[in-house]
């Protein structure tokens, strides 16, 4: 939610949905619209120390460390699930969560 809110549209809303109709897992997406994650970024977004988005301040300056999205990912994986990001100019970026019903 907070990478949302940082490097969304301020204009757009932000939308968080929860899906439970598969019998095996439940979903969460958040999505927003902005600019979009580049596709060489999606690649390791998900890797500790890695900063998705440049938001203009030199690094020595920045309050993000490259952890958030890593954590985020250890802990999808701790529960057995999957963490995912899919992102473009078009439809926005969505990162989708899937955690099986254990």
């Amino acid at each position: 939610m907070g990478n949302a809110v940082h490097y969304g549209d301020v204009a757009t809303p932000i939308t968080v949905t929860v899906a439970g109709n598969d019998p095996d897992a439940v979903t969460i997406n958040v999505h927003n619209l902005g600019s979009s994650i580049p596709l060489e970024a999606q690649k390791s977004i998900f890797q500790s120390w890695t900063r998705g988005h440049d938001d203009g301040s030199p690094p020595e300056h920045s309050t993000h460390l490259g952890l958030g999205l890593y954590i985020a990912k250890l802990i999808v994986e701790a529960h057995g699930g999957e963490i995912s990001v899919a992102s473009n100019e078009e439809t926005g970026t969505c990162f989708s969560i899937r955690l099986p019903r254990r």
